[in-house]
Order: structure tokens, then C-alpha cells, then sequence
């Protein structure tokens, strides 16, 4: 088993690993310290391990905490690229909106603390965690340490509550969603006058996936060469993102939903269900539909699996789209935290993640033969 140097803290034991197979036979336990703490996508072993696996550069550097007792308390899905001559410890699946925080289960030690104190045992490090949830857990233990840290507003994610509510017809009798619930009746009507049937399926079987995943594909073919943004099944991106599917999929997590209009893939959406929290993770649509309200339709469709489900909320995750905030109950922000022991050390790794991100917009402007990973 390959891993750095424990260090024991107080009643806590904390470990760095290094070895992608080590932090796979964490999966488990992994899992439902995530489920517990209904954290986002990217904390699930699911994505982040099949993020390093197919995408990930640098060094795996998955660090956590157990109590004496050997109860899995604490995980940081992080691991270290190497830029500008200095080693940024990032979360698993940055550049992929990888809404990031850490993994902390009920024990009585200090398990934030206890990851910032070692998570750099040669203190030569620097943290670039973007997308870190504003108020998430271990962001205060960190801005209150020994680090030097720095924090700027990024993201907004809106979220929609759904405690006391049913189904999505029930969310849409809110007088706040008036106009949203006389648009969507708009598209009903419009779509029974034009004869055209819509049908929306949902898979969340490991087969049932496979099956989707040619419909899927043809949406996304079509929302790309409209729009090129990120296709995430083509090129290095594919393996991930079927690999990360498939886990999500065998362990219950996962609703992939695809419309489909007159027999014609149209839409789709991929959710995850973790603890009392549904995430709308990725969507796109055919653009040929775009007038006939797609996103909505969908959206209401997810609200009908989530509450069925018994999920409390849904994070509609990164990004103020309209579309989305016609949903919205409310939002909370992220946060691009860059932190270092000294502050010589910080100024120098602002300066090196300012370049970088330059060279990484100017190369975005480029003609795209094949998706950058960064």
C-alpha cells in the first residue's frame, strides 16, 4: 500500500495517498462519508477517481482522517499539478466545475484543522481550490490556520428547495413561479397543436445508461457543432465521463434523463442524487428544439424523479443561467481560495495562476481541434 508518512493528531490519524488503487479500496467508505455530508458531484470516489484516472495530471494527493477507532472522518479529494515551479494542490476534477469542499463526518476532533495542518508535510505547497463552496466545510478552519490565504467570489449556483413539496406541479403552483408555470403551459399546449409527442426517459441502471448513451451522444454532436464548448464524449473526455457514469450508476446515485421529441433525441440532463441532495451536474440540447423550452422541460422532469426520490433540495450547480434562476429558491456562492505557508509564497502563486489562466483564455479563443485539459 503506497502512501506518505501518517501523522497522528490528538485521537486522529491522518494519511496522504498517492496510489490511485489505494484510494479505489476507499471507495466504500469514501461513498458514505460523501452521502453524509450530501456533498457535490466531484466528491463522490465515482467522478474524482475517474477524473485522475483518465484526465489528471500531477500527483494523486487524497488525504484522510480516522479516528483511533479507524472510523473514516475526514477526506480532501485533492491532488498536485506542478506549475510555474511551484506544487498547487487542487481538488479532483478541477477545470470540469468541480464545486469542491471537504468531507467531514461527525466525530469529536478537529478534522478541518487536523487536514490543513498536514496536508503539506514539507510546507512547500500552495492551495488553488477553485470553486470552493462559500461556507463549505473546512473553508473557516483554513482562513483561521497558519495559512496565508486569499478567497475572491466566482460562481453562483442556484438551488431550488424542495421540502414540502411533491412533484414539480406542486413547485410551480408558487406565486413566484407564475410566469415560469404559464410558459411551460404555453409549450404543453404548443406542442399538442403541432401534434408532436414528447417522451422523457430516465436511466439509472448501469445498462439502462448504456442504452441512453447513443441518444446522448447525438444531442451533444448537435449542441456542439451549434455551440462548441466542452464535449465530454470525445477525445480524453469520453472514458472519463463513461467510466464515472457507470459508478454512479452501480451505486445508486445516478438519473439520466433524455427527451426525446417525435421519436428524436432532443435533450438531456445528468443528475446525481447524494445524501438528501439532488445535483443537476450536465445538460445540453439539440438546437433545433431551443424555442420549444427544453431546459424547462427537463428540469421539470428532475423535479418529478428528486421529490419522488426524497431529496430536500436541488443544486442546479455553477452558473446563473435564466433559465435556472426561474427555478431557483435561492443560490450560494463559490469561492477561488489560493492560499501558502508564507506570504511571499502566496504573492508569487497569485502571480503564476493569474499567467496561467491568461494562457488559458487565449488558447479557449483558438479554433478547437481537440478539448484542452488543463
Amino acid at each position: 500500500m503506497t502512501k506518505s508518512q501518517a501523522n497522528a493528531t490528538g485521537n486522529l490519524q491522518v494519511d496522504i495517498i498517492s496510489d490511485a488503487g489505494v484510494a479505489r479500496s476507499l471507495q466504500d467508505e469514501w461513498t458514505g462519508l460523501a452521502t453524509q455530508s450530501s456533498a457535490a458531484p466531484f466528491a463522490l470516489p465515482a467522478f474524482a477517481l475517474a477524473w485522475w484516472e483518465h484526465l489528471g495530471r500531477g500527483r494523486l494527493h487524497v488525504v484522510t482522517v480516522r479516528e483511533r477507532s479507524g472510523r473514516l472522518v475526514g477526506v480532501a479529494p485533492f491532488h498536485v499539478r506542478r506549475l510555474g515551479g511551484l506544487d498547487m494542490v487542487r481538488w479532483l476534477g478541477h477545470g470540469l466545475g468541480a464545486v469542491g469542499e471537504l468531507l467531514i463526518g461527525v466525530t469529536k476532533g478537529d478534522v478541518a484543522s487536523t487536514i490543513w495542518d498536514n496536508i503539506d508535510p514539507e510546507g512547500r505547497a500552495v492551495l488553488h481550490l477553485l470553486e470552493y463552496r462559500h461556507g463549505g466545510a473546512g473553508l473557516m478552519e483554513l482562513r483561521q490556520g497558519d495559512w496565508r490565504a486569499r478567497s475572491q467570489l466566482h460562481e453562483i449556483c442556484p438551488i431550488i428547495d424542495l421540502r414540502g413539496v411533491a412533484n414539480a406541479t406542486e413547485l410551480l403552483d408558487h406565486p413566484d413561479r407564475r410566469g415560469l408555470r404559464k410558459q411551460l403551459t404555453r409549450v404543453d399546449r404548443r406542442m399538442e397543436r403541432d401534434g408532436a409527442k414528447v417522451s422523457i426517459s430516465i436511466a439509472e441502471t448501469p445498462s439502462q445508461v448504456r442504452d441512453a448513451l447513443p441518444a446522448v451522444e447525438a444531442v451533444y454532436d448537435a449542441a456542439e457543432a451549434a455551440n462548441p464548448r466542452q464535449h465530454l464524449l470525445r477525445g480524453p473526455y469520453r472514458p472519463f465521463l463513461i467510466a464515472a457514469l457507470d459508478d454512479a450508476a452501480r451505486r445508486g446515485h445516478l438519473a439520466l434523463l433524455v427527451a426525446e421529441i417525435d421519436g428524436e433525441p432532443a435533450a438531456f440532463d445528468i443528475h446525481l442524487g447524494i445524501g438528501n441532495t439532488a445535483s443537476a451536474w450536465l445538460g445540453r440540447h439539440h438546437p433545433d428544439v431551443a424555442p420549444r423550452s427544453p431546459g424547462h422541460l427537463l428540469l421539470r422532469a428532475g423535479v418529478d424523479w428528486a421529490t419522488a426520490a426524497g431529496y430536500d433540495r436541488f443544486d442546479l450547480q455553477l452558473g446563473a443561467d435564466q433559465y435556472k434562476m426561474r427555478w431557483a429558491s435561492g443560490t450560494y456562492d463559490t469561492v477561488s481560495v489560493i492560499a501558502a505557508r508564507t506570504s511571499a509564497r502566496l504573492s508569487r502563486a497569485r502571480g503564476t495562476i493569474a499567467a496561467v489562466e491568461v494562457g488559458f483564455t487565449t488558447r479557449a479563443r483558438l479554433p478547437r481541434r481537440r478539448p484542452a485539459v488543463t
